[in-house]
C-alpha cells in the first residue's frame, strides 16, 4: 500500500492506494488532535504502508505529521521537494515556488499534454501555467474565495461574515446574496478573463485543469471548459512516488473528522 499526505493551509488530505483502489480522508485545520485523528485513519487501513510521501505548506505542522507517518510506514516517508520524480522544468520561475503548485502541475500531466493552466481554488486561488515545452513559466496568486469574503467582514463595520455557498443568480437581492454573487460570479469572471489573457499572451491554446475545495462552486459558473480533478494534489504525489503509476480513479472522500 502507498500513502500520500498533503498539508494545506486549510486542510490535511490523506490518500491511500492498495491494488489500484484508493481512499481519501480530510482533516480540518481546527481539529484538536491532528496526530490522534491521523492515527485513527491509519488504524482503519489495517496494514502499514510500504511507501509514503508528504507535501506541506505549513512548516509548523510538517514535523508532527511526518513522525505520525513514520509510525505507520515500513520505510521513511519522502518529503516532496522539487527534484527527483518531477517531470516539468521549473528553472524559469524566479524565487521559491510553492510545492503544492508544482505537484498540481505534475498531476495535470496525467490529464493533459502541455500547454495547460492549472487553477487551484483553495485557501488562495492560483493559476499556474505550463508551456508547450513543459516549462513552468509562472502564473497568478490571489486571495481565496472564502478569504475574500472574510476580509470584507473583518475590515468593515456592517458587512456580515458568511460562509461560501453556491449562488446561481448574478444580481443579489440582499447583502448576503450580493456578497455571494461577488465571490462566486466575480471569481468565475476573473478566471475566465485571466485564462483567456494567458492563452493570448502565449499565442497558443490548451487545456485548463481545475482543483481545490472551492472548485465545485465556481466551476459551474465559468464559461471556460475545464477538467475538474478534486484530488489533483494527491494524484500528483502518487505520480511522484511512482512515475509508472497510471492515473487513479478515486472513491469519494470519507468526512470522518471535524472541520
Amino acid at each position: 500500500m502507498d500513502l500520500a499526505v498533503s498539508i494545506g493551509n486549510t486542510t490535511i488530505r490523506i490518500g491511500a492506494v492498495h491494488h489500484q483502489n484508493g481512499k481519501v480522508w480530510e482533516i480540518g485545520r481546527n481539529a484538536q488532535d491532528i496526530a490522534g485523528e491521523m492515527s485513527n485513519i491509519f488504524a482503519l487501513l489495517k496494514e502499514p504502508a510500504e511507501r509514503s510521501i508528504l507535501a506541506s505548506v505549513r512548516p509548523d505542522l510538517t514535523n508532527g505529521v511526518y513522525h505520525v507517518m513514520c509510525s505507520f510506514c515500513r520505510t521513511e516517508p519522502i518529503i516532496a521537494s522539487l527534484g527527483n520524480g518531477f517531470s516539468l522544468d521549473y528553472s524559469y520561475y524566479r524565487g521559491q515556488l510553492g510545492i503544492d503548485r508544482a505537484i498540481c502541475c505534475e498531476a495535470a500531466c496525467l490529464q493533459a499534454e502541455p500547454p495547460f493552466i492549472v487553477v487551484d481554488l483553495g485557501t488562495a486561488t492560483t493559476l499556474n501555467v505550463v508551456d508547450e515545452s513543459k516549462h513552468f513559466i509562472g502564473g497568478l496568486i490571489l486571495p481565496g474565495v472564502q478569504m475574500g469574503l472574510s476580509a470584507l467582514s473583518d475590515n468593515t463595520a456592517l458587512l456580515p461574515h458568511i460562509q461560501l455557498e453556491s449562488f446561481g443568480g448574478t444580481i443579489g437581492r440582499d447583502t448576503k446574496e450580493c456578497l455571494l454573487s461577488g465571490a462566486v460570479h466575480g471569481t468565475a469572471m476573473l478566471l475566465d478573463k485571466a485564462i483567456a489573457n494567458i492563452w493570448s499572451i502565449l499565442e497558443s491554446t490548451g487545456t485548463s485543469v481545475i482543483t481545490g475545495g472551492n472548485a465545485s462552486i465556481i466551476l459551474p459558473i465559468m464559461e471556460t471548459q475545464c477538467i475538474y480533478e478534486k484530488d489533483l494534489i494527491l494524484k500528483g504525489l502518487f505520480s511522484i512516488l511512482n512515475k509508472e503509476n497510471e492515473a487513479l480513479e478515486w472513491i469519494p472522500q470519507q468526512r470522518l473528522l471535524q472541520k
